[in-house]
């Protein structure tokens, strides 16, 4: 509902609703009512406003509580009013009654029933902005708690990757170690087992004969020009490399680095004959010297 049907339903007409609220530029009820009784004579020449009285639809017309000049233009606008019978009595001849004008009590009951409905209405609007603000607070405290329960599910989910990135680190770790500490009880379940075969041999009786081992000797160095070489990584495939026979075995520890396979610390061993290069100290060694040529097969050991 506007505000022009309001005031027409306290009573105004509607030219003088429309002219109240152009005049105070929609300021408002209370301004719009404080302007018609404020200006009595636009009130009078519109009308004023009409109340109800019986069910013979008397019209009765207020402006409030205004000078004895309004009570005047409403007694000669009363005056023009005429009622059928008067109508009748005019054709005969007869003068018109005038209505009575309205008493001061009349008129502060007239006031008093507007503004009860002026304050129907502010309490009204009063109650509409309320609820209009607690339904805005709603959606901002539902727009929030979703806001907040988005973030919570995001923070929860990098949490979960970040313990899953971490197990598996964990598990891959893990297996290493255990692959290292495979290798190691190979190699030294071979060399218990190569101490216990010699122990053996020691031990045979002296008129046994005893087949002597055959020697293992490098080629002549003017037949070989290559030197290929194997390694065995632990956990990783085979490295192999080919390398003159004169070049150091600074190269071999060179490439096994490069590997990423390597720990810090580690030998390479040859199984047949034993033996061992460690890069402190065979590194200045040829590959020729260190009898790998033509090739020969190396495993890495860790050193702990």
């Amino acid at each position: 509902m506007d505000d022009i049907q309001t005031l027409m339903q306290m009573g105004f007409d509607k030219a003088m609703a429309e002219r109240a609220l152009a005049e105070t530029q929609g300021q408002g009820l209370d301004a719009a009512v404080n302007w018609i009784f404020s200006n009595p004579a636009p009130m009078a020449q519109s009308g004023g406003f009409t109340l109800g009285s019986g069910s013979g639809g008397q019209q009765q017309t207020s402006a409030g509580s205004t000078g004895d000049a309004t009570a005047e233009q409403q007694s000669a606008q009363q005056q023009g009013q005429q009622q059928p019978e008067q109508s009748q009595q005019n054709a005969e001849g007869e003068a018109p009654a005038p209505k009575k004008a309205l008493t001061e009590e009349e008129k502060q009951e007239q006031a008093r029933k507007l503004q009860e409905k002026i304050n129907q209405r502010r309490i009204q609007r009063h109650q509409e902005e309320e609820k209009r603000q607690l339904e805005q607070q709603k959606k901002r405290m539902e727009s929030a708690k979703t806001l907040s329960q988005a973030r919570r599910e995001q923070e929860e989910l990098e949490m979960k990757r970040i313990a899953e990135q971490k197990r598996k680190e964990k598990l891959e770790n893990k297996r290493r170690k255990e692959r290292i500490k495979a290798e190691l009880e190979k190699d030294k379940a071979e060399r218990e087992a190569a101490r216990k075969e010699a122990e053996r041999q020691q031990s045979r009786p002296s008129s046994l004969p005893v087949a002597p081992t055959p020697a293992v000797t490098a080629p002549p160095s003017t037949t070989a020009t290559s030197c290929r070489i194997q390694v065995r990584l632990p956990g990783a495939q085979p490295l192999r490399a080919t390398f003159s026979p004169d070049d150091k075995l600074q190269k071999l520890f060179d490439v096994v680095s490069a590997s990423g396979a390597a720990p810090a610390n580690y030998s390479l061993m040859q199984t047949i004959p034993r033996r061992s290069f460690a890069p402190t100290a065979d590194a200045d060694t040829s590959f020729r010297d260190a009898g790998l040529v033509p090739s020969a097969s190396l495993h890495l050991k860790p050193i702990l």
